[in-house]
């Protein structure tokens, strides 16, 4: 009775690796399937989700020190400003190079399908 019972679970775990890695392995071809493009394209759109993010809490800053401390200006080289303005800049130039990545990407697709073009025209010929 315990090896029956030892048996079935040993089936049932080897079952739910089997599962695992069947998940896995579609995971993985869904990924590869969004192509070198798409994968970017997520990445930059991640990147400005954070940047925006990182711009409201600068708002939020700006708009407590002139509320609550009264101050009538601030300056970039504030400290709290300063940090929070180094933060989204950061962002940005992390979003410009995605963006030259992505048009690298999409210039050598360009440039692969134009040469599949004229070689099937050459080909007609």
């Amino acid at each position: 009775m315990k090896n029956e019972f030892m048996n079935k679970l040993k089936k049932y775990f080897d079952k739910g690796v089997e599962i695992s890695q069947d998940a896995v392995i579609k995971a993985n071809n869904a990924v590869q399937k969004l192509g070198e493009q798409s994968v970017i394209r997520l990445d930059i759109k991640a990147l400005q989700g954070k940047k925006n993010k990182l711009l409201a809490v600068l708002g939020q800053t700006v708009y407590a020190d002139f509320r609550e401390k009264n101050l009538t200006q601030i300056l970039a080289d504030d400290p709290a400003v300063a940090e929070e303005m180094a933060a989204v800049d950061k962002m940005s130039l992390e979003i410009s190079k995605k963006e030259a990545e992505l048009a690298k990407v999409l210039a050598k697709a360009a440039a692969k399908a134009e040469a599949k073009a004229k070689k099937d025209a050459d080909e007609k010929r």
